[in-house]
């Protein structure tokens, strides 16, 4: 019988004996007798949009995989607090964890985007102080006087013209 006389020995065995025993009977991963494609939730893994989807029905209700799925754009702009429609051809997403986020990806001009923001949060101004790869960009803490569910408001265009990309971003923290 071997005596460990060290209590660093100690440590080491003990911690051994314990990962051993969470990996369970097989010594491998621990174990999870979950049904296939069920989370521990209880409720089904969501699924996974492909590039294969059919994009013509649009992205609501579809997930996008990482947490992230596809919405309506009236859900994210009812988080925001407006009836104004975002300008173009928006794809809206929601993405729930700890904090809850809506994004809309679209292309307008400058001007368009402005015109929108300023039913959101009239004093918020897009700015020209933003990384090298944006054109504008302005991120608006919620005020008392702002509409919506939303703690911060991301606003980022990037290129210029009619066919500007935008990304919009309210998120909780």
């Amino acid at each position: 019988m071997t005596l460990y006389r060290r209590p660093s020995e100690l440590a080491l065995v003990a911690l051994v004996v314990l990962a051993t025993a969470a990996c369970g009977p097989s010594g491998g991963t621990p174990t999870d007798d979950r049904p296939a494609g069920e989370q521990r939730s209880g409720r089904p893994a969501s699924p996974t949009l492909h590039a294969t989807d059919d994009a013509s029905t649009g992205p609501t209700s579809r997930a996008l995989g990482g947490g992230t799925i596809g919405v309506g754009c009236e859900e994210m702009l009812g988080f925001v607090g407006t009836g104004t429609p975002l300008p173009g051809e928006p794809t809206c997403t929601r993405s729930d964890g700890i904090d809850t986020a809506y994004g809309a990806v679209l292309t307008a001009s400058r001007d368009e985007i402005a015109a929108w923001l300023a039913t959101v949060a009239p004093d918020a101004v897009l700015g020209d102080a933003c990384p090298p790869d944006e054109q504008a960009c302005v991120q608006v803490p919620h005020a008392p006087h702002h509409p919506g569910d939303w703690h911060y408001l991301d606003v980022v265009v990037r290129g210029t013209g009619a066919d500007a990309a935008v990304t919009v971003t309210a998120m909780t923290v």
